[in-house]
């Protein structure tokens, strides 16, 4: 999976619309980010047994900060779920199923 084609998934479910929010304040205008893998630190055991997770990074609540929340994109699961960053690296936090709905779950 490419990218594009990752962006082009999150942009199918918000249909052009980047105006929505959360209650954290989101603005999608600013925090969507060019799609880019990361390696996340696995929090459940029971998933991958344990072992790091490689997803896509799609929103950052603080972009270039490397603070608060992420949403990010399993390919192999096709679903999204949140990460939150642990110094330098991200730390998966949950699946959510959709983007809009980890939105909300933020």
């Amino acid at each position: 999976m490419t990218s594009a084609e990752v962006r082009a998934i999150v942009e199918g479910e918000i249909e052009g619309d980047s105006s929505g929010s959360n209650a954290h304040a989101v603005d999608l205008q600013k925090c969507l980010v060019p799609p880019r893998k990361a390696v996340c630190r696995n929090s459940f055991p029971a998933l991958d047994d344990g072992g790091p997770l490689q997803l896509w990074i799609v929103l950052e609540e603080t972009p270039g900060r490397r603070e608060g929340y992420l949403i990010v994109f399993d390919e192999q699961r096709r679903t999204f779920g949140l990460a939150s960053w642990d110094g330098e690296s991200p730390v998966f936090i949950g699946f959510h199923s959709t983007f809009l709905n980890t939105l909300q779950g933020m």
